[in-house]
């Protein structure tokens, strides 16, 4: 803590220190993020979203989502991945 005071400004009696990126697995209350927008509620960090596009500026921000969007997101990506298995073995035995 520096013991330099600004004019017009009191000294701080405590500085506290944020991490920018919450850890992995901490459930946290806020808003979540990925689809039902239900805020005030646990949610836990997922990870950065980075959007950009030619109409849109740069954004940045912590992404997070409740348990229900969560268990939707995770089944989502179950069924994905089932899907290019079974488009995988296809291609394969077309090979042989």
């Amino acid at each position: 803590m520096s013991r330099h005071r600004r004019p017009g400004r009191p000294e701080a009696a405590l500085t506290v220190a944020v991490s920018s990126e919450p850890r992995p697995g901490q459930w946290v209350v806020g808003r979540c993020w990925l689809g039902c927008g239900a805020s005030a509620r646990p949610v836990v960090w997922v990870g950065r979203a980075s959007l950009w596009g030619p109409d849109t500026p740069h954004a940045e921000a912590p992404l997070y989502g409740c348990a229900e969007c969560l268990a939707r997101l995770a089944a989502m990506a179950r069924e994905d991945q089932a899907r290019r298995d079974v488009a995988t073995a296809a291609v394969t035995r077309e090979r042989r």
